[in-house]
């Protein structure tokens, strides 16, 4: 499969579904892991050094298939809290429209994330998970 702009062909079967209007490459990387896996793929490597797309890969992980990595530099792991709420801290601090929170800069704010407790961890998991926020955002 091979896309640029909007556009999208493959030499194997049909993909106009995948067609795309997105101009990010992250969105279009997911769009692709989705549909291989709705393909009926059973194993998957998203290759990316861009934060961007590890958030939307989390964000979709439940949606990829069971034996799916992302594949970047080394680093330490985080642990199912703070992978939980890495989403909401990346909305909050880092999206590509985010140059900084409150005054605060990416790397501030990361310790900040880094260290925080489990309550607050929790709130942040919590953010876009119903219309309303709740008692426990």
């Amino acid at each position: 499969i091979v896309a640029w702009g909007t556009e999208c062909e493959a030499t194997h079967r049909d993909v106009r579904h995948l067609r795309s209007t997105q101009e990010e490459a992250d969105t279009k990387i997911i769009l692709h892991a989705l549909d291989a896996s709705a393909q009926g793929a059973t194993q998957l490597s998203i290759h990316s050094p861009d934060t961007d797309v590890l958030v939307l890969a989390l964000r979709r992980y439940p949606d990829l298939c069971s034996n799916s990595c992302f594949v970047t530099g080394t680093g330490n792991a985080l642990g199912p809290p703070k992978t939980a709420a890495l989403p909401a801290f990346h909305a909050l601090t880092g999206a590509d429209v985010t140059g900084s929170f409150s005054g605060k800069g990416k790397a501030t704010c990361w310790n900040e994330f880094y260290n925080a407790s489990t309550p607050i961890l929790q709130a942040l998991a919590n953010l876009g998970s119903g219309e309303q926020p709740d008692d426990g955002t």
